[in-house]
């Protein structure tokens, strides 16, 4: 019987290893690109990191600022939000203007894939900067 406990014991639930993840902030960057192109960006920035969009929406706004959070999902099932936010007011909804970016992985950080993730959709908003449209090359 007491053998029996013990294999009870062992067989539970495994626990996953806590990984402290990455401190400090997420990475970002700003890009001078127009605000009507961000959401094309972000389509075409997904699949170049291969990447499935699972929602995207208006986020809070803050001094008149527009902001858009897109959620994104890789093949291991990490999930990645990525936010793009008007440096200040009507930025780039006239001329290209400045558009802070951010990316975060969760549950657990990563840095490279945030980084790439981040460095396709600034490519992106570039390519699409005062045009109406731009070639998908590769």
């Amino acid at each position: 019987m007491f053998l029996m406990a013990i294999g009870l014991v062992s067989c539970g639930p495994a626990k996953v290893a806590v990984d402290p993840g990455i401190t400090g902030d997420p990475p970002g960057l700003t890009v001078r690109a127009d605000w009507n192109d961000v959401n094309a960006a972000a389509q075409v920035a997904g699949a170049r990191v291969e990447m499935a969009m699972l929602s995207s929406g208006d986020g809070p706004t803050q001094d008149g600022r527009a902001e858009r959070r897109f959620v994104f999902l890789a093949t291991d099932d990490t999930e990645f939000d990525l936010k793009a936010r008007q440096a200040e007011p009507g930025a780039g909804k006239v001329i290209p203007g400045p558009i802070v970016l951010n990316a975060q992985a969760r549950p657990r950080r990563d840095r490279d894939r945030e980084s790439r993730l981040l460095s396709a959709m600034a490519d992106r908003l570039r390519d699409l900067a005062g045009r109406e449209w731009a070639p998908l090359d590769d």
